[in-house]
């Protein structure tokens, strides 16, 4: 009766617990290939691109439809929209240019680096007529769009001297 019972089939201890070492090592490996973190702030940076660009495409829907800008001229010096324009949103939301929940989102995001900025260039746009070119920027969080807006930073002069002190933007025109 014994020797049946020491027959049986099976796997020991030691194998289930080399297997279990084997699959977390090999775990570990691929978690520190593909940088979680990195991709999440990819992620978050996709999405503040995405919210810059329907900023401006919102600004100007409103521009053709008011022929005016929701803003007054000179805005310069990266001026925060998400704080210190919030009429601006407001604008967009009552032409029906953006919904009430994108500003609600916009607006509640209190974290500095979530922030949409928006600059006109003050030396060429004095008046609606005078606009070229409006740029909302984001600053970025991960590491592939910091190198992007270094790289840019000849085409978004206005934040030069913020890229050389360390600080990075992304600018959309």
């Amino acid at each position: 009766m014994l020797n049946k019972r020491y027959n049986l089939k099976g796997f020991t201890m030691i194998e289930l617990l080399v297997v279990i070492a084997v699959i977390g090592v090999l775990a570990v490996a691929v978690l520190s290939s593909i940088n979680p973190l990195e991709q999440i702030n990819k992620g978050r940076d996709t999405k503040r691109r995405s919210d810059a660009a329907q900023i401006l495409n919102a600004i100007d829907r409103y521009y053709a439809s008011q022929e005016k800008y929701p803003f007054s001229l000179p805005i310069s010096d990266l001026s925060d929209i998400n704080v210190s324009h919030k009429d601006i949103l407001t604008a967009l939301v009552n032409t029906k240019e953006i919904k009430s929940g994108f500003k609600t989102r916009l607006l509640n995001d209190d974290a500095a680096e979530n922030y949409l900025y928006i600059y006109v260039d003050p030396n060429t746009a004095t008046t609606n007529s005078d606009v070229e070119s409006i740029y909302v920027c984001f600053k970025p969080s991960s590491e592939s769009f910091k190198r992007q807006s270094a790289e840019h930073a000849s085409d978004w002069s206005f934040v030069t001297d913020k890229i050389n002190s360390g600080n990075y933007y992304i600018c959309l025109p």
